[in-house]
Order: structure tokens, then sequence, then C-alpha cells
């Protein structure tokens, strides 16, 4: 049987251009940006907590640049100031440390 994100695997991979690697746990997207460069986002589903409870969240990830100056660690915590359903988090599983742009959409699944 087929899990949600192997079916959704299967339309993404329908789209001109797009590469599409699933689990059953995960997908990895290859978009084109232009003529000479792609991006891959990861997508994931995730419990998080909300007000009055928990919600199921599909959590997209794109690794945005790498650090190579301190300034931008603050500036990234400035930009997610308020936000809720998106943000920049810091990725230590790689050296240097990378920026990941990170959005949460409430999923009913």
């Amino acid at each position: 049987m087929a899990t949600l994100f192997q079916n959704l695997a299967n339309s993404l991979s329908a789209i001109k251009g797009v590469k599409v690697k699933a689990t059953q746990s995960a997908i990895l997207v290859n978009l084109p940006v232009d003529k000479t460069r792609r991006q891959t986002v990861k997508v994931t589903a995730a419990s998080i907590r909300v007000a009055g409870g928990e919600t199921v969240v599909a959590r997209l990830v794109s690794r945005t640049g790498f650090i190579d100056n301190p300034v931008l660690v603050r500036k990234a915590l400035e930009f997610n100031a308020g936000r809720q359903r998106f943000g920049l988090c810091l990725a230590t599983d790689c050296d240097p440390p990378a920026l990941d742009a990170v959005v949460c959409i409430p999923i009913d699944i």
C-alpha cells in the first residue's frame, strides 16, 4: 500500500522538469529555478503543538545558503520575530553550518 508521500511523489513526478525521490516518510523534490539552477525541497509531516492541542503539518525545508558571516545569524533571528508558520533555522549537520528556510502548512491527513 502506497503512503501519502509516495502518492504525492507520483503526482509531482508528472510535472515536466521536476525530479522526485520518495520514501514512506518524506519526499525530496528538485525543482528548476531557472535555466542553470535547481533547488531541492524536503517535504515531511510533523505533529506540532498549537493553542488548544496539536495539529499535523506538512513541513517544507530548503537550504538557502551557508553561514559565512555571524551577522547572518542575527539577521535570521530578526526575520523570524513574530512569524509562526515559516522562518529561517540553523542547520548544524554540515560544516560550515547552513541556513534553511522552513515552512509549516496545516494539513488534514
